[in-house]
């Protein structure tokens, strides 16, 4: 970096920024926002739910399901860094699971999956799983 005050200021104040981060956050939630599993759109899904939360974020949920399995699974959302964490996560803990699998995730299950989340952060939690149950709907439903 050189003596650059410019890139000194912007890697104290990333600095700042991660270290708070880590004093909200677990390891895990802060994992799967920075790479996040399975995030983007799907071809030909399956199923698709789409929810927005009372906060304001939203979420996507593609699924490829056969023989009440779900064989891929994908999401994108619009949310903060704790919901992206939240459907990362729910899409490891739903891809090659069965159906039946899926409907029985919990909030709990999903958050202490999570490592935990701060209070104020646990909504993120019930947009992920509502989205899922959406698009699960739409699986028994047929569209």
């Amino acid at each position: 970096m050189g003596d650059d005050p410019l890139l000194r200021y912007v890697k104290e104040l990333q600095d700042h920024i991660d270290d708070e981060d880590s004093r909200h956050y677990s390891s895990t939630v802060l994992k799967e926002s920075k790479a996040p599993y399975r995030m983007g759109p799907m071809a030909d899904p399956t199923a698709r739910g789409w929810w927005q939360g009372p906060c304001g974020d939203s979420m996507d949920i593609f699924l490829k399901v056969e023989g009440g399995v779900i064989v891929d699974v994908s999401y994108l959302t619009d949310g903060c860094g704790a919901t992206t964490a939240v459907g990362s996560m729910l899409m490891r803990m739903t891809e090659k699971g069965t159906v039946e699998r899926a409907w029985s995730i919990t909030e709990h299950e999903l958050i202490e999956a999570l490592g935990g989340l701060p209070p104020e952060n646990e909504h993120c939690a019930e947009l992920a799983l509502t989205t899922l149950h959406i698009a699960l709907e739409h699986l028994e439903g047929g569209g």
